[in-house]
């Protein structure tokens, strides 16, 4: 999951890079159509993620889960809008566009944060641990680490 998560991130993160050679250069098209493949690539890389962690993490991990359903749904919306924008001409969407961008980039980041927080709680078997002590198995994370005092 920890490298499905930063090759998704990663594609989002190069968005903005290429986002900015078009807005700053008078030759844009090119770079408007690269940055139209890499949004599909994109969302196509959540639906993954998104698929991944609910057949795969969902009975460990469920914030995962919810943050890649969050991250596919968020970036689809982005793609879509992007597409209205450059191939229908609904230039006022930009106004939407960017700062949905903001939110794509912040659950990237949060997810590749908790990919490898889960990496390392496997590794480390603090699953194992837990339902020894007797917490949750199926809690999440921060649970996990830090157990809720049953007082």
């Amino acid at each position: 999951m920890t490298v499905l998560v930063w090759v998704t991130t990663v594609a989002i993160f190069c968005q903005a890079v290429i986002a900015g050679q078009f807005v700053s250069q008078d030759g844009k098209d090119a770079w408007v159509t690269v940055h139209g493949v890499v949004a599909d690539i994109s969302w196509v890389l959540t639906l993954i993620s998104a698929g991944y962690a609910f057949f795969a993490l969902r009975t460990y991990f469920p914030v995962l889960v919810r943050w890649s359903g969050v991250l596919f749904v968020a970036t689809l919306i982005q793609t879509g809008i992007g597409h209205l924008i450059t191939e229908k001409g609904v230039d006022w969407l930009i106004m939407v566009h960017v700062p949905l961008a903001f939110v794509v980039f912040a659950a990237a980041g949060y997810l590749s944060v908790w990919a490898v927080r889960v990496r390392h709680q496997v590794a480390e078997g603090h699953l194992h641990r837990a339902a020894e002590v007797g917490v949750d198995p199926k809690a999440d994370v921060h649970d996990v680490v830090r157990p809720i005092d049953p007082s």
